[in-house]
């Protein structure tokens, strides 16, 4: 560390001694706390989400906005009459690696979706979307590979889900219990196939400058999915014409491979099309 003998210095020898401070009173600062779970940092280290492959794959897939339009109409049903985009996407998308994974010589029995949620409209009273930190809850959806369902099908217990988590179930979630469930989800996911999905849409991207002056021209997803914190999961971003979302998919070849050979995905997702810029 270097620092300037002007007006650096003397600030930088202060925040030197109050860290000093601190390391001394740590122990009264963090005291240790017997209802964390001893096994949630090895757990965490071996869920799937966390594996650790010698190579991931980064693939793109684009939705056009009339491809999403019809996949919206085929996901309505008399429980969810007006699936949203995000609903409509990811149920679809289940239901074709759903197919896919029957087809393979020792399917898992169980497919579990997670799926990030913003939670500051959610609870009571609603935090502003300004609020500073991760205020987010996990949607967590089983489905049995056994199930012969259809898309309305996946993309209802999707909306059973998101819609259980309101506000009267935030406030019982407290920080024991909170780790604890996470704790022994992540202890089974050996038993079963996982996917996780993230939406990054209506976040605004293509209306901020930067600083630089000028809006982006085409905004994607951030370069090595090996390097990647985000990686093992589907990312839905929102695309540079108007009404289009974009796949980012960060995996390995197995759930590439079933997507790439699959007609009717590929009768609404164009494989990695060109950025209209």
């Amino acid at each position: 560390m270097s620092a300037s003998p002007g007006l650096c210095g003397p600030n930088c020898v202060k925040e030197i001694k109050n860290q000093k401070l601190a390391l001394e009173l740590g122990s009264s600062l963090f005291p240790q706390f017997s209802s964390f779970p001893d096994n949630f940092v090895a757990d965490q280290r071996k869920t799937v989400f966390s594996e650790h492959r010698k190579y991931y794959l980064t693939k793109r897939f684009v939705f056009g906005s009339s491809a999403i339009a019809a996949l919206r109409a085929k996901a309505a049903s008399t429980a969810v009459p007006k699936p949203s985009r995000i609903e409509s996407l990811t149920g679809f998308i289940v239901g074709r690696l759903m197919e896919g994974l029957k087809r393979k010589p020792a399917p898992p029995a169980t497919v579990m979706v997670v799926h990030p949620v913003n939670i500051r409209r959610r609870t009571d009273p609603p935090l502003p979307e300004s609020a500073f930190g991760n205020f987010a809850w996990f949607a967590v959806v089983f489905y049995l590979l056994s199930e012969e369902a259809e898309l309305p099908d996946y993309v209802e217990r999707l909306r059973e889900v998101f819609d259980g988590i309101d506000g009267e179930d935030l406030r019982k979630l407290e920080p024991e219990i909170i780790v604890r469930t996470l704790s022994d989800s992540m202890g089974a996911l050996n038993e079963i196939k996982a996917y996780k999905f993230s939406s990054w849409c209506n976040m605004g991207f293509y209306g901020l400058d930067f600083g630089w002056g000028l809006e982006p021209v085409w905004v994607a997803h951030m370069g090595d999915a090996g390097e990647s914190r985000t990686k093992q999961q589907f990312l839905f971003m929102e695309g540079r014409n108007e009404g289009e979302i974009e796949l980012w998919v960060l995996f390995g070849d197995e759930e590439i491979e079933m997507l790439e050979n699959d007609h009717e995905f590929l009768a609404f997702a164009t494989p990695n099309p060109a950025a209209s810029v």
